[in-house]
């Protein structure tokens, strides 16, 4: 698995040296989902509040059977969502994945925000990207609207 991800890693390197600004902002988006996978993953691993499992996660302890290295059940479908969603503008598409599965669109939608509070806190002012914002409040009421089981 790691000579899989290092042969992605180089193949991607050396696509990236060309100067395709498609290419150029599929990268920045793989990255962005790249960074919000290790912020939900890191912060179930330290047991942070509701990110340690669903619920609150309090009064229980995680087993090796809750660690999913990989994508789980819906996030696959969120991501293809997302990049739609940043390349062609289909905000449909992401709005169906995450009625589809609200839990991983809750928790990638607190992930971008803690990611979003980071950046703001780095460079010392607010971030202003009003699409990331959008998406970050659809991907919220989408999973709201898919817990109360509307389409």
């Amino acid at each position: 698995a790691g000579h899989v991800v290092t042969q992605v890693a180089k193949e991607l390197i050396n696509r990236s040296t060309g100067n395709s600004q498609v290419l150029s902002l599929n990268l920045t988006n793989l990255l962005i989902i790249i960074l919000l996978k290790i912020l939900i993953f890191a912060a179930g691993m330290l047991g942070a509040g509701h990110w340690s499992g669903y619920g609150y996660g309090y009064g229980h302890a995680r087993s090796a059977e809750d660690l999913h290295f990989g994508l789980s059940d819906g996030e696959d479908y969120l991501i293809t969502g997302f990049l739609a969603a940043q390349g062609i503008g289909l905000d449909d598409c992401l709005f169906a994945a995450a009625c589809a599965s609200p839990n991983v669109a809750y928790e990638y939608a607190k992930a971008a925000k803690a990611l979003i509070e980071g950046i703001e806190k780095y460079e010392g002012n607010a971030f202003n990207n009003p699409r990331y914002n959008d998406l970050i409040v659809l991907l919220e009421k989408a999973a709201y609207d898919g817990y109360r089981g509307l389409p």
